[in-house]
């Protein structure tokens, strides 16, 4: 990788962490896949995903306390199973609002599998799924404003990795 797209990556991976702080651990990884499949090579992306997720899940077990049992790592590696499928759904179409929907519906559509699967459906009503939805769009402006910048610094446009 190239200097400047491990920039965007890092700053990609940054700002989603800093975003999920914002917004009380709603990290917005469908919103980052989207930028990151979007916007980066493909390499670049998958660490830029991999990094948001290992920083996250850090702060929550470092600073939010999250227990130490086997169902929160597994709700954990469930979500970056979710990061990873968002980003398949969001490498398929090349309109980023489009793209922005298929991740969060196979984000979310991971989860919730997943969900069935444990008997742990409580996090899925219509006002959570609402507030990470509203998570992830304010993540995808914060994260897009934010790429925007970084390229106006170095001299460049954004330009899509497809």
């Amino acid at each position: 990788m190239k200097y400047h797209e491990v920039l965007r990556a890092a700053v990609l991976a940054a700002g989603g962490v800093a975003i999920g702080c914002v917004f009380l651990c709603i990290a917005p990884f469908a919103a980052a896949a989207t930028l990151a499949v979007g916007t980066l090579s493909r390499r670049a992306a998958f660490a830029a995903l991999r990094a948001m997720w290992l920083a996250n899940q850090a702060i929550g077990f470092g600073f939010r306390h999250y227990p130490h049992d086997a169902s929160t790592f597994a709700w954990g590696a469930a979500i970056l199973a979710a990061t990873l499928v968002a980003a398949a759904c969001a490498s398929r179409l090349r309109q980023l609002p489009l793209a922005f929907l298929a991740a969060f519906a196979g984000y979310e559509g991971t989860l919730f599998a997943y969900s069935l699967v444990v008997h742990e459906r409580d996090g899925f009503s219509a006002t959570i799924v609402g507030e990470i939805f509203l998570a992830n769009v304010a993540g995808a402006i914060v994260l897009g404003a934010l790429r925007g910048i970084l390229d106006a610094s170095l001299g460049e446009r954004l330009r899509v990795a497809r």
